[in-house]
């Protein structure tokens, strides 16, 4: 083999590692969970096909039996509808071309200390039959592609005994 084809390989095979690496970096969850609660998104975000500030966000749950609880679950995208390692970052609003999040209030789970699955209707067009006045998310479309999904509980009695919260990268679609 010729020194020039020896090398090509070499940097092809190094690009790969790179790019693998970067690859799986993204799409690790982060996720936490105590006192008997756990979560995570499941399934692709699916975008509203009438409303693309809107999207349909599935997770699945358990929080201790008669909890308080305070639900947040955010879709956040760049321009692109690539993955983008900056949204996973404090800050990583400034980085989005659309943002939906939500507040959902506490007659929409169950805390049980069963698991269950539900999906929530996110928005933060005020247009939106569903918008939720005080969610503060910066609007914008999403596209088909990837969004980074928050979704996370928190005990809501002051005494912070639990909580779950998931975040990762995740198909959407219409």
């Amino acid at each position: 083999m010729t020194k020039k084809r020896l090398f090509a390989i070499a940097l092809a095979a190094a690009t790969l590692v790179v790019v693998g690496a970067a690859s799986v970096a993204l799409a690790d969850p982060t996720s936490s969970h105590s006192g008997g609660a756990n979560t995570n998104q499941i399934g692709v975000v699916r975008i509203d096909p009438n409303n693309p500030m809107a999207a349909y966000v599935t997770g699945r749950y358990t929080c201790p039996a008669g909890a308080e609880a305070h639900l947040f679950v955010s879709v956040k995208q760049v321009a692109s509808g690539l993955p983008d390692s900056r949204l996973k970052g404090d800050g990583s609003s400034r980085f989005t071309s659309a943002w939906l999040e939500t507040h959902p209030t506490s007659d929409t789970w169950t805390c049980d200390g069963a698991w269950h699955t539900q999906t929530w209707r996110i928005t933060d067009d005020p247009t939106d039959p569903s918008y939720m006045p005080w969610d503060y998310g910066f609007g914008g479309a999403l596209v088909p592609g990837q969004v980074y999904v928050q979704f996370c509980w928190d005990d809501d009695s002051g005494n912070n005994a639990w909580h779950a919260w998931s975040e990762q990268f995740a198909r959407a679609a219409y």
